[in-house]
């Protein structure tokens, strides 16, 4: 988990700090507790804005929704994978066609066909699976038209 994802908290919570402290100084704590009370509420909104934008991936198993993992976190998401394991009574009955058709209706991305270069838009990559005693094994590679 990257760091930098709660330093606008850390940010926030010294701000508050420093501004209670010198209120207190300047002989006016009721306004320091309003500022307090004020900081707090920015707080508890940027943790819903970071459990909402950044949610944990590991909270279901993978069996049941696509994992995503950027190949490069530091470098703003310009490629990565997203994997997946799809439980079926019979994978025998799945020809190849029908797992890509599957694994782009889920979350591969459409072809660029614009007239420009540098579009900033994804696409896929490359797709792969495995047919395994568990279910299928799929693998979906995108990358950033940059």
């Amino acid at each position: 988990m990257s760091l930098r994802r709660y330093e606008c908290i850390k940010d926030l919570m010294d701000i508050a700090k420093s501004a209670s402290e010198s209120f207190i100084k300047m002989g006016h704590p009721e306004i320091a507790e309003d500022v307090v009370k004020d900081y707090k509420r920015k707080i508890r909104k940027a943790y819903k804005d970071i459990d909402r934008d950044h949610y944990d991936q590991l909270s279901k198993p993978i069996t049941e929704e696509w994992r995503t993992i950027i190949d490069d976190p530091e470098d703003i998401a310009l490629s990565g994978k997203h994997y997946r394991i799809l439980l079926v009574d019979n994978q025998d009955e799945w020809t190849d066609e029908e797992i890509r058709e599957y694994i782009m209706d889920e979350v591969g991305y459409p072809d660029i066909w614009e007239p420009w270069d540098c579009t900033g838009k994804r696409f896929t990559r490359w797709c792969s699976w495995s047919i395994q005693p568990i279910g299928i094994v799929m693998i979906h590679a995108w990358g950033t038209d940059l």
